[in-house]
């Protein structure tokens, strides 16, 4: 009878034993998965010139602010929103997170053809070259508004007129050498 019992006690301790190993193995995998599909936002840089980082909006919350602007769902599934302020004026980073170069151009194409050919919110829309590297500048609801892609991502800065142009060249040349 005991050794009936110890067979049997020693039957289910190696069967936790697999149950618990492939749990631990499951977990790993999965967290390794996580690792190498997750994809990392770029991170907003705590100033662009002279205007510091006051606020940070993420995730589902800068996805909604966003697709409010537009009134209709236009942005992907990541998003950041970056405030920013000084004396010398503020504005606003609008970054949007692609799966993909080729979606993020489609969808940088899309809104330079919906700008230029609406002048009811935009005007003096137009595009600039400077080191092989393209972008698109506007005026509209009192400031200035530049965005472009890099990879798969769509950045727009909507900047106060003032600090715009010094602004704007921070935060390309910050984009093209990765923030």
């Amino acid at each position: 009878e005991t050794r009936r019992m110890n067979a049997l006690l020693k039957s289910v301790v190696q069967q936790w034993k697999i149950i618990a190993a492939t749990a631990v193995i499951l977990v790993l995998a999965t967290a390794v998965f996580h690792v190498l599909h997750q994809k990392e936002l770029p991170l907003l840089p705590p100033s662009i010139l002279r205007l510091t980082l006051t606020h940070e909006i993420h995730g589902e919350a800068a996805r909604q602010q966003m697709n409010a602007l537009h009134g209709r769902n236009v942005t992907p599934e990541e998003n950041e929103i970056g405030i920013y302020g000084s004396p010398d004026g503020s504005g606003t980073l609008y970054i949007s997170l692609y799966g993909s170069a080729k979606e993020a151009a489609v969808a940088y194409d899309s809104m330079k053809t919906a700008i230029a050919k609406d002048h009811s919110t935009f005007t003096h829309f137009r595009t600039i070259e400077t080191g092989g590297q393209q972008y698109e500048m506007c005026m509209g609801n009192g400031s200035a508004h530049y965005f472009f892609v890099h990879n798969d991502t769509l950045y727009w800065w909507s900047v106060d007129i003032p600090v715009a142009q010094a602004s704007f060249r921070d935060l390309f040349k910050r984009v093209q050498t990765r923030l």
